[in-house]
């Protein structure tokens, strides 16, 4: 199998299937899995999805164990030689997974690839940037980076400017991540003491400390429908 999709929901039933069907547009010749992990919704999420989609395996945890537990439990059941992590408010714009999986293929020194994405008015969404040392919390804290997006001693933990072009980053966003399976389990998944929140940042760590790069990857461009952050879980991640 090439390809393990897994999404992580939670009273997701008004875009849940906007997602899947353009997820589904982009699988055309690729053999794939759908694993979707809903945490405790109490909306319509897991009837939308069992009566749309009955292709997906639906695991449906009784409470919210947040994100990085909720995706655990999808890794331990994929299959593919490829894992994509995507978030449920998301719509594909544009990009061809297949060239991005052989992308992966012919680059074996990339651990992890994240896209292009923006947000519902077309402006471009920060999703990726420097590892978080105390001297960036602090210029977050000031927003300096926000205000000095181009000069070097301003950068934070977040890019505010999007970078020319493809490359090597120090971690990337999961609203939109993928990358062998041989490589995220040999991290063991994500570090289950983050709730929400900067668990992307440590994945990524960990598999750079792995010898693997991690990847800006615009030719795949992603439309996010982003949520406001809970100040508690952001806080404490």
């Amino acid at each position: 199998m090439d390809l393990s999709i897994i999404i992580v929901t939670c009273n997701s039933s008004s875009i849940i299937e906007t997602c899947l069907r353009s997820i589904m547009e982009r699988m055309k010749g690729i053999d794939h899995e759908l694993i979707i992990i809903d945490n405790a919704s109490t909306d319509e999420t897991c009837r939308v999805i069992q009566e749309r989609f009955p292709e997906a395996a639906l695991i449906r945890s009784p409470e919210n164990i947040g994100f990085a537990r909720a995706n655990n439990l999808g890794l331990r059941k994929a299959k593919g030689e490829f894992i994509l992590l995507i978030n449920p408010d998301t719509s594909w714009k544009r990009g061809d997974i297949k060239e991005a999986i052989q992308f992966l293929r012919n680059h074996p020194e990339i651990g992890g690839l994240g896209c292009r994405l923006i947000l519902k008015d077309g402006s471009w969404q920060k999703s990726h940037g420097n590892f978080p040392t105390l001297g960036r919390e602090m210029k977050e804290t000031f927003c300096l980076p926000r205000f000095f997006s181009d000069t070097p001693w301003a950068q934070g933990i977040f890019a505010y400017k999007e970078r020319e072009g493809e490359g090597a980053v120090d971690w990337i966003s999961c609203t939109f991540f993928l990358c062998p399976r041989e490589v995220i389990q040999g991290v063991e998944g994500f570090n289950e003491r983050y709730f929400m929140y900067y668990e992307d940042i440590d994945l990524s760590k960990r598999i750079r400390e792995k010898g693997k790069e991690i990847y800006y990857y615009p030719k795949i461009e992603i439309i996010h429908y982003q949520r406001m952050p809970s100040v508690y879980d952001f806080g404490e991640s």
